[in-house]
């Protein structure tokens, strides 16, 4: 039974080194270009109402984790392939589909469809290549494609917004 909790460590740790990237991120390379912003109140009214929705998510998501390490998960859903794209596209397309409304960040749906399909690509791989590289394929690319288009505007970012004693 030590196989999920050392999948909730993995995963822990890898929420850890992205937030340290994003908050190292934001201090060094985007307020010294920009500075700091302040939001309206509408804004600011958006960003109550996610946190409020992200808590609500969080609650799901352990309930749902706790069902799947209790073997119970099951009886919730059809066998099949129907299981994995339903827990995707419910637990996340939908919930980074709603972020992505409350940021107005369009480009955060496309994230939300690929990540949610990708309980559904890792099964449909798993007899053609089998566990791990099933997941490794699945993640590995949807991964990928983020992080080239992350890297992509981080260089037009940097591009547009130089620091001051480089112009």
């Amino acid at each position: 039974m030590l196989y999920p909790f050392g999948t909730v460590f993995l995963i822990f740790t890898i929420d850890i080194i992205a937030v340290l990237i994003i908050t190292l991120g934001k201090k060094y390379i985007t307020k010294p270009r920009i500075g700091q912003v302040e939001f309206g109140e509408s804004r600011k009214k958006r960003k109550k109402w996610l946190m409020v929705f992200l808590a609500l998510n969080v609650v799901f998501s352990v309930i749902v984790l706790i069902l799947t390490i209790t073997g119970n998960l099951s009886q919730f859903f059809v066998p099949g392939l129907f299981t994995p794209l339903a827990l995707g596209l419910i637990g996340i397309t939908v919930p980074f589909s709603v972020v992505a409304f409350y940021l107005q960040l369009p480009r955060l749906y496309v994230y939300a469809l690929l990540g949610g399909c990708g309980f559904f690509f890792t099964e449909l791989l798993y007899p053609l290549v089998g566990e791990p590289w099933d997941i490794v394929i699945s993640y590995g690319s949807i991964g990928g494609f983020i992080l080239v288009i992350g890297i992509i505007l981080l260089v037009r970012f940097l591009q547009k917004y130089p620091l001051e004693k480089e112009r």
